[in-house]
């Protein structure tokens, strides 16, 4: 299934497409990708979302994949510009699809963001979202010991006297290899989730305390 491709344009001039997998049920959300994953990752999500009468537009953030901006020297953009590009991303399938009611979900970072928009925009018709929750450093005792709050703090100093992220970062990145997690399996990942997981997270969080 071929997805119908809008061209979006940000009140900055920013521009990018918008894939979208039409409904015949009326109802379309409008997706926000996970932090550093472009649209094109969520085609099997939105085939089988759409075999179900549900439709997909999924966004393009700034800087990826379909997008005609590129962060370097002199290029640069905030999350608020981020939401603009939503706004404009929205307006856009409205404007092609004026019958369709709108949902807004997203994916991890893209969840968060979801939520959001729909406190900016309360015409939306719900929200959804898969695997948002904030990772609270404190949270993991290994990651605590480490110390990692004390090297995000030179993040901002770092960026003030470089004017970009250093190239080592990057690197590290490269070099983690594969983390080699299983194949998502949509039909699954549709499914209701056990209660099972809630009480075990409880627990853990009562242990916690």
């Amino acid at each position: 299934m071929t997805p119908d491709t809008l061209h979006v344009r940000a009140p900055d001039g920013a521009g990018t497409e918008l894939l979208v997998h039409s409904a015949t049920s009326g109802d379309i959300i409008y997706w926000l990708p996970a932090l550093g994953v472009t649209a094109r990752h969520y085609a099997r999500f939105a085939e089988t979302l759409a075999a179900t009468g549900i439709g997909l537009a999924r966004h393009e953030w700034r800087g990826a994949g379909s997008s005609d901006q590129r962060a370097r020297r002199g290029v640069d953009w905030r999350y608020r510009d981020l939401l603009v590009d939503v706004a404009a991303g929205i307006a856009t399938l409205r404007a092609h699809h004026p019958e369709a009611r709108i949902w807004i979900g997203g994916h991890s970072l893209g969840a968060q963001f979801a939520a959001l928009v729909l406190a900016r925009d309360p015409s939306l018709a719900g929200l959804i979202i898969v695997a948002s929750g904030t990772p609270y450093w404190r949270s993991f005792p290994v990651v605590a010991a480490a110390d990692p709050a004390g090297r995000v703090r030179l993040v901002p100093p770092a960026r003030r006297c470089l004017r970009l992220f250093p190239r080592s970062s990057h690197r590290l990145r490269r070099q983690r290899g594969p983390l080699g997690h299983p194949r998502l399996d949509p039909q699954r990942s549709l499914g209701p989730v056990p209660p099972c997981l809630a009480r075990r997270r409880s627990r853990r969080r009562d242990a916690r305390k």
